[in-house]
Parts: structure tokens; sequence; C-alpha cells
């Protein structure tokens, strides 16, 4: 392959590095489609594939301006090792810091890059003068990453703990297991800086046992706790009669936020999936203020909720009182101000279709 003649092109927020006379349009796209980074200058690198080891030196004279700061890169084409032996060069280059990850990236809605940690990939800082460090897994880079494994791993006989850009996700394992058939949807829903979603199982597939949420909750460090936000995705493996809500807040011993589907709306109003809120019945279980960002929630008046359809709502409690730990949260899903760290991504259409709203609480008793 013969020497390219590179050129750089601004597109949205990011710039466009690619060969003379080559500009492609979807690669185009792709770059206004990711989030601006406030740390970094956002490159999106399109060569032909195999072509980054001949080009770095191009690719380092095109971001060789001190205005440009430090890039991060997005090479599509490139095996992990190519990368990684490029961008050191291009950072001893710059003498400045280089961001680029080894492994495949995975587009979320809003934007964001997620990249799997199977195979050991990451998003990696690089150093003049010295070896690559994991940076993330996920772009932006969300508060609570610190909690979550990188590489997906047991919580039970059939369950595995999957890394997926808006958290985890607690599904079944097997050769024919139907969360595969789900795949694009869970990993479509973005990453929010400040909620760990918990995607509970997934539609078609035998409920999940309470113990594997369980024993997955034991890993989750008790900072990250507060951000956690459950989505009931498929099934949990409910007593009859038992609300969802009120089973999760029991089996982990702490307040919990429970979604009836993954929270991503389809553009054009569709209605966002039910939130509810419930207290473990032990009273020596932490207070209901330990699940962060839902104190004052308008529609939340933390008073005993009993719901009458089907759903994650509230059923009887311990000696046939109503579980008055549990409400129906009918406010709109927090979306929290981003903090200093945030990274980009770029946009995929959500999948999901309109949720069913909750069915309206009765009023509360009058105090006696």
């Amino acid at each position: 392959m013969g020497r390219l003649r590179l050129r750089s092109t601004s597109v949205g927020d990011a710039l466009l590095i690619h060969p003379r006379g080559r500009f492609d349009d979807r690669a185009a796209a792709f770059a206004a489609g990711l989030a601006g980074d406030p740390r970094h200058t956002l490159v999106v690198v399109d060569l032909p594939a195999g072509a980054l080891t001949a080009e770095w030196e191009s690719v380092a004279r095109l971001l060789s301006s001190a205005r440009l700061g430090s890039p991060r890169l997005v090479l599509g084409r490139e095996t992990g090792e190519d990368i990684r032996a490029a961008c050191r060069l291009i950072a001893g280059r710059l003498g400045r810091e280089v961001l680029a990850a080894d492994g495949d990236l995975i587009p979320t809605a809003a934007g964001g890059l997620f990249v799997p940690g199977d195979d050991g990939a990451a998003w990696l800082r690089f150093r003049p003068g010295r070896d690559p460090e994991p940076a993330a897994q996920r772009f932006p880079k969300p508060h609570w990453e610190f909690s979550v494994p990188a590489r997906t791993r047991p919580a039970g006989p059939g369950t595995a703990v999957e890394p997926v850009p808006a958290g985890v996700w607690l599904r079944h394992t097997g050769g024919d297991a139907p969360g595969d058939r789900h795949r694009g949807a869970v990993e479509a829903e973005p990453t929010d800086p400040d909620l760990l979603l918990v995607v509970l199982g997934s539609p078609g597939a035998p409920p999940l046992p309470p113990a594997d949420v369980a024993a997955f909750w034991d890993t989750v460090l008790p900072g990250a706790r507060p951000a956690v936000r459950f989505v009931l995705y498929g099934a949990l493996d409910t007593p009859a009669g038992r609300p969802p809500v009120q089973l999760l807040a029991d089996t982990v011993r702490h307040p919990v936020v429970l979604y009836d589907g993954l929270p991503s709306t389809v553009p054009g109003g569709a209605a966002a999936p039910a939130r509810w809120t419930g207290l473990p019945t032990d009273p020596t279980a932490p207070a209901r203020a330990a699940v962060a960002g839902d104190e004052g929630d308008e529609g939340d008046t933390g008073t005993a909720g009993a719901e009458t359809g089907p759903g994650p709502g509230p059923g009887p409690g311990p000696g046939g009182d109503e579980a008055v730990q549990v409400v129906p949260d009918e406010s709109p899903a927090r979306t929290p101000d981003p903090e200093p760290d945030p990274e980009p991504s770029p946009s995929a259409a959500p999948l999901l279709g309109p949720t069913p709203a909750p069915a309206p609480a009765p009023a509360p008793a009058p105090a006696p």
C-alpha cells in the first residue's frame, strides 16, 4: 500500500482524519454523533485497515497544534496491538497524553462508546515515555465505574454478571440463552454518569433467582450502592403475590428503586417505564434516604401505596399489613447534571417501544 495523503475535517465537536479525496459521509455522521469531550479533542481516524502503522506520523502531524490539546482517538479498523504501538509513538511525538481504545467499540444512545473488557480491552491512557494504563471501559466515564466488573463473571450456577454501557446485566447463561436476542437493546442503553443500572434477566428467559441478585449486590462497594437502579427486563423468581420491588429490597437489605423496563424512551414522547421505590421490611436495614436521588422527587409522597394492577408494585406485608415501604414513583426519570469528568458518545436510536405506565395509587389513609 502506498503512502496516503491525509487531511483533517471538523465535524461537530470532533475531528475526522481521512485520506484526501475520500471523505466518507458515514464516518462523518458517526463523528458528528459523538458528544464533546471537555478534557480531550475527540478524533475519529478513518483509514483503511492496517494503514495506521505506516501513517501514524501523518496523524501526529495533523494533531500537532497546541490548541488541540490531548486527543482521544477513535480507531475502528486496527488491531489492538497496532493501536497500542501507534498510540505510544503518537504520544511521544506530541509530548502529550493520548487516549484510545484497543478493542471493539460499542456505540450507545446519546453518543457513548463502550469497550467490552472480556479480552482485556479498555480505553487506554498513553503518556510519553510510560507504559499505557487502563483509563475506563465507558465513554463518558461514569462516577460508579470503579464498582462494577470489567469482565463477565458468574453470579450463580446459571447466571452471569456482564458489564454493559449502562452498568451490568444479570442474565442466564447457556448456548441458547434468550438474552442473546435482546443484547442490542441492553447495549444501546446509554451510560448515566450518576446512575448504575442493574438489568435483571431478559424477555422469555427463566426467572432470575433472588440469591444470584444478592450475590452480585455483595460485590457492589457501599459508596456505589445509592446509585443503583434495578431494571426488571425479564422476570424475578418471586413468590405469588409478592411484588418484585419488595422482594429486592428485602433480598439486598437496602432501599431500592426498580424500573419495569429499560429507561430509554423512543423519540416522539413515548412513556418512560414505571418506577417504584421499596424499603426492606427488616427494621434493622438502612433508612430510605440511602437511595440517592430519590429524596423529594415530585410525585413521591413517602406514604403507603397500594397498586391494584399487575407490575412490581406493593402487596401485603408481614402480619397482613400493607407494605408501607413500597411507593409508586411517577416522577420522570432523573437526569442529573454531569460532573466535570464526562465523556462523549455516538447516537443510536433507542430500541424500545412504549411501556405502560403504572395504575395510580389510592390516596393514603388519613392519619389517626
